[in-house]
Formats: structure tokens, sequence, C-alpha cells
């Protein structure tokens, strides 16, 4: 299969990351098709699907992060911080509190949050599913209780 192919048959868990980052569909998709569009201008090479999927979730976030920003210099607003307890509350938050988890907690939130279900993300992490639900249930607690500290 080659990369576009890669990559139509990717787009769909790309929209739901965006999604689950944005709540506004149209940014959504605005920021998966960015993605694939500069995924393909620069036709990198990947030894494998894993290493696809994880290079379109970056950058996915990244041009989440880069739409905050504009929207933030276009209407003179600071980007606030993560202890910004806002009832609103902003992409950069969400971004900032998954940072601020820690390797494993991001890696499992990211992937159930590009659809991966929990059986995926045991196996992709070469963890028993059982253990895959009781880490997510953990990272859920620490990613809320940082958001709301």
């Amino acid at each position: 299969m080659d990369l576009r192919e890669e990559l139509v048959n990717l787009y769909p868990k790309l929209e739901n990351y965006a999604f689950s980052q944005t709540r506004d569909r149209s940014a959504a998709e605005d920021c998966a098709m960015e993605a694939i569009t500069k995924i393909l201008s620069a036709n990198p090479e990947f030894e494998s699907q894993s290493h696809l999927t994880g290079y379109a979730i970056t950058t996915v976030k990244r041009q989440i992060i880069d739409r905050s920003r504009v929207a933030s210099r276009i209407s003179g607003e600071e980007i606030p911080d993560v202890e910004d307890t806002s009832p609103s509350g902003s992409i950069m938050d969400v971004t900032r509190a998954l940072e601020k988890l820690g390797g494993e907690c991001q890696k499992i939130l990211e992937l159930f949050g590009t659809g991966h279900k929990y059986k995926e993300i045991g196996d992709k992490l070469n963890i028993a599913i059982g253990t895959v639900m009781s880490r997510m249930a953990r990272c859920r607690s620490e990613f809320k209780d940082i958001l709301e500290a």
C-alpha cells in the first residue's frame, strides 16, 4: 500500500483525534487534511504503519497548536496556561495537561483519542487489556486533576 492509500485509511483516526482536542468538527477536518497535505508534500519514508500513525498524529497536534496560536494573535488574547481554570478551557490547556502527564499516560490517552480500542492499545504497547483499562482510569483521573488544578 502506498503512502496516499495509508493516509486515506488513517484519515478517520486523525479527524477523531483532532475533534477530541478541539471539539469542533470543522476545525478537526481542516487540521486532519492540513496534516495529510504536509505529510504528502514532505514525502517521508516510514518503516511501518505505527510510525506513520505516530507521525501523523504529531502533525495533527502541531496543526492544532498552530491554529490556536494564530487565533490568539488575531484576537490579541494571551494563550492561557493550564493553571487557568476558566470554564471555557482551550486546546492549549489540553495540550499542556497531556504534556504534564508524561509518556505512558500521554501515549495511552492519545491512542484512545484517535479511536483505538483497549485491545489495540494493549497490542501496541505490549500490555494486557486489563492493565490498559486500569492505567486508562488512572491516567484520566490524573489528566482531570491537572486540568482542574
